[in-house]
């Protein structure tokens, strides 16, 4: 996650989910592939433009099921899925 996840942890804390959610900063390769592995859900809560979340496409062929926000053209992906 990047940017100011502020607002994210404050939300989570005040549903009572904090304990729940691991916050991930940049990885790659095998360690991205084992962490997405490892999840039981990918979210990509970005409220910036993604274009093309290539992470959403990685879950997905992962089979692990993706929760996104309706921003950029990650919907559609989820869409066609």
């Amino acid at each position: 996650m990047t940017g100011d996840i502020n607002p994210v942890l404050q939300t989570y804390e005040r549903h009572a989910l904090l304990s729940h959610v691991t916050i991930l900063h940049a990885t790659l390769g095998k360690q991205k592939t084992g962490l997405i592995r490892s999840g039981d859900v990918f979210v990509m809560s970005s409220t910036s433009l993604e274009f093309f979340g290539i992470t959403v496409i990685e879950s997905l062929a992962l089979g692990i099921p993706v929760i996104c926000l309706p921003n950029g053209g990650v919907p559609e992906i989820i869409q066609h899925v």
